[in-house]
């Protein structure tokens, strides 16, 4: 029986502590951790051996090819097991190489299966369901409820003002979120309608106040011009924010 020490207790097959409040095996009036008995795996019922490779989940033990070694999750239909290394993982717990661009598609991230391999979602073309025409490799695209749409071909929600902005609609992106022109500049002002961060202090530069642009990041004046005199031909490597 697996049950969970209130305190420290000496382990009867190993001689080793098991840690308060972890859980462990009692069986025949002795404590045992769980990796020094044979224990049965509650997917697949049968026995986990001692010293056996295992996966831990939610204090039980289960065999290393009953449960995701990433996530700890079970296997189902729709969540197939691949084995690497000697050990199971989910189809998307596990790292598999774009066969795009030959560079690593990470664990949980989006990915397209075609023909038997894997691919980054921006390394294959896709049929655009709002227009019809093709989203080119590359190219930005929004993926909903199985389809797939150009950035403006989809109806999205505008980070400022919560309003729907239209499929076809202007709109502008920034700091990768979408907005209606208009709540994020006024017509013919360099100046923003909502708060922003500079990436060089760390500190919000608020709605109204002049800021500078460069290379996708936003700064305050003050502070892009310490960084081109502190940099010359281009921007450093910036610390974390405060």
């Amino acid at each position: 029986m697996i049950v969970w020490a209130p305190a420290d207790v000496a382990c009867s097959a190993c001689g080793g502590t098991i840690r308060a409040r972890l859980p462990y095996v009692r069986s025949g009036g002795q404590s045992f951790h769980q990796a020094c008995i044979d224990i049965p795996c509650p997917a697949c019922k049968q026995l986990v051996p001692a010293g056996s490779l295992r996966v831990m989940r939610r204090g039980y033990s289960f065999h290393a090819t009953c449960a995701c070694a990433r996530c700890r999750g079970l296997f189902t239909q729709h969540r197939p097991r691949v084995i690497q290394d000697g050990k199971a993982y989910h189809s998307d717990c596990v790292a598999e190489i774009c066969a795009g661009c030959s560079h690593t598609i990470a664990p949980g991230r989006d990915r397209v299966s075609r023909d038997g391999h894997a691919y980054h979602v921006l390394c294959v073309e896709a049929e655009c369901a709002g227009c019809g025409t093709v989203v080119k490799k590359g190219q930005q695209r929004v993926s909903t409820q199985g389809s797939t749409y150009h950035s403006n071909c989809v109806e999205v929600s505008c980070a400022s003002c919560g309003q729907p902005v239209p499929a076809g609609h202007p709109r502008q992106k920034f700091d990768k979120r979408i907005y209606h022109p208009t709540c994020l500049k006024t017509p013919g002002s360099t100046t923003l309608l909502i708060d922003t961060v500079c990436h060089a202090c760390g500190r919000v530069i608020k709605a109204g106040r002049p800021l500078t642009r460069e290379k996708g990041r936003s700064f305050h004046k003050s502070c892009s011009i310490q960084v081109r005199r502190l940099v010359s031909g281009g921007l450093p490597s910036l610390g974390k924010r405060r």
